[in-house]
């Protein structure tokens, strides 16, 4: 849709100030990191090897931890991902449990990877890929976020060699 104006219909002076009035609106914004894109933070990280323990208490899963800093509360979306399983599922009821962990506390729920029993047989435990994500309100400030595993129910739990990935995206109020 094009709509021609008649230039002696367009209030020259009005239409300057309210320009000037939206641009200082808008750079008041950007300095606050409200606006632009630039200022939507997010990070990522990833690590590969594998990883077993026999604690009933979520230990940090390594290479996964990652630092950030709001200017401002906001919403943010967490996921992570892995694969894991029970070395011991085949003789017991047991699992893996992993978490997102955020300042110390426990981000959403929990997944539960105990592993899948090999249909080829022989006793063996093949590794499950679980995935979490979660949206919550977090402070303004410092975090650190850590992707976390334990034993559920006993035995060893395992993280295979895969490549697990955890990370966040700032979405704003």
């Amino acid at each position: 849709l094009l709509i021609i104006v008649p230039q002696e219909l367009i209030n020259q002076d009005k239409l300057t100030n309210k320009l000037a009035d939206l641009e200082m609106r808008l750079g008041a914004m950007e300095s606050a990191k409200q606006v632009s894109p630039n200022f939507f933070l997010s990070g990522q990280t990833s690590h590969s090897g594998t990883q077993t323990t026999t604690s009933a208490s979520f230990v940090d899963v390594t290479g996964m931890s990652l630092s950030f800093t709001l200017v401002r509360p906001a919403n943010v979306y967490f996921f992570g991902t892995l694969s894991g399983r029970n070395q011991d599922l085949a003789t017991a009821s047991v699992s893996m449990e992993s978490i997102i962990n955020l300042d110390g506390a426990q981000v959403g729920g929990s997944i539960l990877t105990p592993g899948a029993y090999s249909p080829f047989g022989g006793g063996g435990v093949y590794f499950e890929t679980g995935t979490m994500m979660w949206t919550q309100s977090v402070t303004a400030g410092a975090h650190t976020l850590k992707l976390q595993f334990r034993q559920s129910g006993g035995g060893t739990a395992g993280i295979s060699a895969s490549t697990k990935t955890m990370g966040y995206l700032v979405l704003g109020n």
